[in-house]
């Protein structure tokens, strides 16, 4: 998907120039980062909304709790982006992915491994805030009004 984005082209086609590239094995590239990548991912989802039930839920609304833990999952997001775009460059890249990644370091510095950083943690946010609304609301009565005003 990533390379099909990058390069604007039909699904067919990207198929087409993958397996031109290298075979079965270019659709492949990127598989080790995308192996770590979501692991982190879920880690960094799991302990947050953790950490802030445990901390927090016992003194604030529920609201605040999943606003908290939903903030954590989007600072874990942009500590973990370089292995994203570690990924992303083997994907769109193939074989040159790591080389063109270590020039685009090279020409911007440490900050290029961050691109995309703050966007996908804003999805991330989103993505957890709604969510954790939706499993409270469906657990508990008058749900809107315990969203907001209540002690989890």
């Amino acid at each position: 998907m990533s390379y099909q984005h990058v390069n604007g082209v039909t699904m067919s086609e990207a198929l087409q120039q993958l397996y031109s590239d290298g075979g079965i094995p270019r659709f492949y590239k990127g598989l080790a980062p995308a192996l770590v990548m979501m692991p982190l991912s879920r880690f960094g989802d799991i302990f947050s909304n953790e950490l802030s039930k445990e901390l927090l839920s016992d003194s604030w609304p529920a609201a605040v709790v999943t606003m908290f833990a939903s903030s954590m999952a989007a600072s874990w997001r942009i500590l973990i982006t370089p292995a994203d775009t570690v990924k992303t460059m083997m994907q769109v890249h193939g074989t040159m992915g790591l080389q063109n990644l270590q020039n685009k370091v090279s020409k911007s510095g440490f900050t290029a491994l961050y691109e995309g950083a703050l966007g996908a943690s804003a999805a991330t946010w989103v993505r957890k805030t709604k969510v954790h609304s939706v499993i409270i609301h469906s657990l508990q009565p008058n749900s809107y009004h315990t969203l907001l005003f209540s002690k989890s």
